[in-house]
């Protein structure tokens, strides 16, 4: 299971402001869903993956 400081990470070199997301506490997993999510938009989309 992938450690909370890489999810953030990844979060962080997919341009998300991290600290708006972080004021409201999420869970590990609901961050792990974020992430997924944003990959999925994006190959979606065409822009280049992390």
């Amino acid at each position: 299971m992938e450690n909370r400081e890489s999810i953030i990470a990844d979060l962080r070199k997919l341009g998300v402001h991290i600290n708006q997301i972080l004021i409201y506490r999420p869970t590990d997993q609901q961050l792990k869903e974020i992430r997924d999510g944003l990959l999925r938009l994006n190959k979606k989309a065409g822009i280049p993956q992390i």
